[in-house]
Protein backbone atom coordinates (compact mmCIF):
# COMPACT_ATOMS: atom_id res chain seq x y z
CA UNK A 1 0.00 0.00 0.00
CA UNK A 2 2.81 2.56 0.53
CA UNK A 3 4.52 1.74 -2.57
CA UNK A 4 1.34 1.78 -4.71
CA UNK A 5 0.80 5.83 -5.94
CA UNK A 6 -2.92 5.07 -6.95
CA UNK A 7 -5.38 2.75 -5.54
CA UNK A 8 -8.59 2.20 -7.78
CA UNK A 9 -11.12 -0.92 -8.39
CA UNK A 10 -12.30 -1.39 -12.05
CA UNK A 11 -12.15 -3.76 -15.27
CA UNK A 12 -9.87 -4.04 -17.63
CA UNK A 13 -10.81 -2.93 -21.35
CA UNK A 14 -9.27 -5.80 -23.83
CA UNK A 15 -10.55 -4.07 -27.08
CA UNK A 16 -8.00 -2.18 -27.35
CA UNK A 17 -4.54 -2.85 -28.78
CA UNK A 18 -2.21 -3.16 -25.80
CA UNK A 19 0.48 -0.87 -25.05
CA UNK A 20 3.50 -3.26 -25.14
CA UNK A 21 6.18 -2.59 -22.31
CA UNK A 22 9.73 -3.72 -21.98
CA UNK A 23 8.86 -6.51 -19.90
CA UNK A 24 6.05 -9.18 -19.25
CA UNK A 25 3.95 -5.89 -19.03
CA UNK A 26 1.17 -5.04 -21.31
CA UNK A 27 -0.81 -1.54 -20.73
CA UNK A 28 -4.12 -1.80 -21.19
CA UNK A 29 -6.92 1.16 -20.48
CA UNK A 30 -8.21 0.37 -16.78
CA UNK A 31 -12.03 1.41 -16.58
CA UNK A 32 -12.06 3.11 -12.92
CA UNK A 33 -15.24 2.57 -10.80
CA UNK A 34 -13.98 3.64 -7.65
CA UNK A 35 -10.39 5.64 -6.63
CA UNK A 36 -8.99 5.21 -2.98
CA UNK A 37 -5.74 6.71 -3.28
CA UNK A 38 -4.19 9.46 -5.80
CA UNK A 39 -5.63 10.96 -8.66
CA UNK A 40 -6.69 8.62 -11.78
CA UNK A 41 -9.15 9.64 -14.48
CA UNK A 42 -12.46 7.51 -14.91
CA UNK A 43 -9.85 5.55 -17.53
CA UNK A 44 -6.26 5.15 -16.88
CA UNK A 45 -3.70 2.72 -18.39
CA UNK A 46 -2.70 0.06 -16.04
CA UNK A 47 -0.23 -2.72 -16.81
CA UNK A 48 -1.04 -6.31 -16.54
CA UNK A 49 1.45 -9.55 -16.76
CA UNK A 50 1.29 -10.76 -20.43
CA UNK A 51 -0.12 -14.52 -19.03
CA UNK A 52 -2.89 -13.26 -16.39
CA UNK A 53 -4.93 -11.79 -19.35
CA UNK A 54 -6.84 -14.86 -20.16
CA UNK A 55 -8.10 -15.48 -16.74
CA UNK A 56 -8.47 -11.96 -16.05
CA UNK A 57 -10.92 -11.99 -18.88
CA UNK A 58 -12.53 -14.54 -17.97
CA UNK A 59 -13.30 -13.30 -14.73
CA UNK A 60 -14.62 -10.01 -15.61
CA UNK A 61 -16.69 -11.69 -18.14
CA UNK A 62 -18.29 -13.61 -14.72
CA UNK A 63 -18.78 -9.76 -13.15
CA UNK A 64 -15.65 -9.67 -11.61
CA UNK A 65 -14.13 -6.50 -10.71
CA UNK A 66 -10.08 -5.68 -9.78
CA UNK A 67 -8.36 -3.58 -6.81
CA UNK A 68 -5.39 -2.94 -7.87
CA UNK A 69 -2.38 -1.11 -6.04
CA UNK A 70 -0.27 0.98 -8.86
CA UNK A 71 3.31 2.68 -8.69
CA UNK A 72 4.83 4.51 -11.45
CA UNK A 73 7.09 2.51 -13.81
CA UNK A 74 9.85 2.82 -16.82
CA UNK A 75 6.77 1.96 -19.27
CA UNK A 76 4.53 4.23 -20.41
CA UNK A 77 1.81 3.17 -17.93
CA UNK A 78 1.28 2.39 -14.15
CA UNK A 79 2.07 -1.44 -13.19
CA UNK A 80 0.40 -3.11 -10.13
CA UNK A 81 2.55 -3.63 -6.89
CA UNK A 82 1.78 -6.16 -3.77
CA UNK A 83 -1.09 -8.76 -3.62
CA UNK A 84 -0.87 -11.68 -6.22
CA UNK A 85 0.43 -10.06 -9.35
CA UNK A 86 -0.80 -6.52 -8.04
CA UNK A 87 -4.31 -7.61 -9.03
CA UNK A 88 -7.07 -8.39 -5.97
CA UNK A 89 -10.38 -10.07 -7.07
CA UNK A 90 -13.50 -8.37 -6.19
CA UNK A 91 -16.86 -9.82 -6.37
CA UNK A 92 -20.07 -7.82 -5.81
CA UNK A 93 -17.61 -5.07 -4.22
CA UNK A 94 -16.32 -7.87 -1.66
CA UNK A 95 -12.54 -8.68 -1.92
CA UNK A 96 -12.13 -12.75 -2.78
CA UNK A 97 -9.86 -15.66 -3.02
CA UNK A 98 -7.57 -14.10 -0.54
CA UNK A 99 -6.50 -15.49 3.21
CA UNK A 100 -8.74 -14.15 5.87
CA UNK A 101 -6.12 -12.04 7.27
CA UNK A 102 -5.21 -10.79 3.68
CA UNK A 103 -9.02 -10.06 2.60
CA UNK A 104 -9.28 -8.60 5.92
CA UNK A 105 -6.57 -5.44 5.11
CA UNK A 106 -8.67 -4.99 1.75
CA UNK A 107 -11.87 -4.96 2.69
CA UNK A 108 -10.65 -1.96 4.76
CA UNK A 109 -8.59 -0.58 1.98
CA UNK A 110 -11.93 -0.52 -0.01
CA UNK A 111 -13.74 1.45 2.93
CA UNK A 112 -11.19 4.03 2.81
CA UNK A 113 -9.82 3.37 6.42
CA UNK A 114 -6.24 4.02 6.95
CA UNK A 115 -3.60 1.04 6.79
CA UNK A 116 -1.11 1.25 10.20
CA UNK A 117 2.12 0.26 8.29
CA UNK A 118 3.42 -2.66 9.49
CA UNK A 119 7.07 -1.21 9.88
CA UNK A 120 8.54 -3.39 6.62
CA UNK A 121 12.37 -2.24 7.23
CA UNK A 122 12.36 -4.21 10.39
CA UNK A 123 10.81 -7.27 8.98
CA UNK A 124 13.78 -6.41 6.19
CA UNK A 125 16.30 -6.04 8.53
CA UNK A 126 15.49 -9.46 10.93
CA UNK A 127 15.28 -11.26 7.48
CA UNK A 128 18.99 -10.32 6.60
CA UNK A 129 20.36 -10.75 10.02
CA UNK A 130 18.80 -14.15 9.85
CA UNK A 131 20.45 -15.29 6.48
CA UNK A 132 23.91 -13.84 8.19
CA UNK A 133 23.61 -15.78 11.02
CA UNK A 134 22.60 -19.05 8.76
CA UNK A 135 25.56 -18.01 6.62
CA UNK A 136 27.90 -18.27 9.96
CA UNK A 137 26.81 -21.56 10.96
CA UNK A 138 27.19 -23.10 7.56
CA UNK A 139 30.65 -21.58 7.24
CA UNK A 140 31.74 -22.52 10.98
CA UNK A 141 30.90 -26.12 9.85
CA UNK A 142 32.59 -26.45 6.57
CA UNK A 143 35.89 -24.79 8.90
CA UNK A 144 35.16 -27.85 11.08
CA UNK A 145 35.10 -30.80 8.51
CA UNK A 146 38.02 -29.46 7.34
CA UNK A 147 39.80 -29.08 10.24
CA UNK A 148 38.68 -32.61 11.64
CA UNK A 149 39.19 -33.88 7.76
CA UNK A 150 42.59 -32.99 8.09
CA UNK A 151 43.19 -33.96 11.29
CA UNK A 152 41.88 -37.72 10.70
CA UNK A 153 44.14 -37.98 7.36
CA UNK A 154 47.09 -36.76 9.31
CA UNK A 155 46.27 -39.31 12.16
CA UNK A 156 45.87 -41.82 9.92
CA UNK A 157 48.68 -44.89 9.79
CA UNK A 158 51.19 -45.14 6.95
CA UNK A 159 50.32 -48.53 4.78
Amino acid sequence: MQEAEVIVTGTYDFTDTPVEGDFIFQGYPFNVTEQIKGTAEDSLIAGIDIYDTGWVKEFQDSGGEFLLFLAPSEEAFMVPVGGPNGMIELQDGEVIRQDADEAAVFERVLRGEEIPSAAPASVEQDSGQGLWILAGVIIALAVLLVFFGLRAVRNRPSP
